[in-house]
């Protein structure tokens, strides 16, 4: 699920509308998405270390490049469900 941030949306509309809003090149949602996932490296890196730290630096750093580009590649598909 996107949202991140704040509590607005537990079934995902605040996250959906964002998208919709990216997807239409509306105002300041660019901005507003990419700073929502700016948390994906920071979850892999915690996942990493959680399952025992197999991963180095900039494997993860490279992990969250191809995640970020899959969810970006993948934004019209999003229905608000994680």
């Amino acid at each position: 699920m996107l949202n991140m941030h704040n509590d607005k949306s537990r079934d995902g509309a605040a996250d959906l509308e964002l998208v919709r809003r990216v997807l239409q090149g509306c105002g300041d949602s660019e901005h507003e998405f990419v700073t929502r996932m700016t948390a994906v490296p920071r979850l892999l890196k915690a996942q990493n270390r959680r399952f025992g730290g197999e991963l180095h630096d900039d494997e993860l750093i490279d992990l969250a490049q191809d995640v970020l580009l899959v969810v970006w590649s993948k934004l019209e598909a999003f229905e608000g469900r994680s």
